[in-house]
């Protein structure tokens, strides 16, 4: 991967430095790849004001479901995680898009983008779901 094949898959995710960014699972090709690009990034894995973004790679259903709600309470208000899984499993363990999403909504968070990345894993984008619009009272007059 080039430096500027790097940045932009950075910038696609969302990352730029200043941010406190959380690693969790993340398999050693990828960490070759990144981790030399990721200056002026602060890596943590939790922080008083929250985490701005988190790379999670689950590898099971299970899996997702015990760390999801833990990295979720981790985050900051305008936090997101990706939920990175591999694509091209056909287990009854294995992940999909329908899974993610549906485990995400039971926590309150919402996917907002997709990520097709290389190897076969595919991330997807979870935040915070906005409020619903407050309805209007509405006026009576006489």
């Amino acid at each position: 991967m080039t430096r500027e094949e790097a940045w932009s898959f950075l910038a696609f995710l969302g990352i730029r430095a200043g941010m406190t960014l959380s690693l969790r699972n993340m398999p050693p090709e990828f960490q070759e790849k990144l981790l030399p690009y990721l200056e002026g990034v602060h890596l943590l894995d939790s922080c008083k004001t929250g985490v701005d973004c988190t790379l999670f790679f689950a590898h099971s259903k299970v899996e997702l479901v015990k760390y999801l709600p833990k990295l979720s309470l981790r985050m900051s208000v305008n936090g997101k995680i990706w939920v990175f899984f591999p694509e091209d499993i056909e287990t009854d363990e294995a992940l999909s898009e329908e899974f993610v999403r549906l485990t995400a909504l039971h926590l309150g968070l919402e996917d907002d983008r997709r990520c097709p990345m290389l190897l076969g894993w595919l991330g997807l984008r979870l935040r915070w779901r906005p409020p619903s619009k407050r309805l209007e009272k509405p006026s009576f007059r006489c």
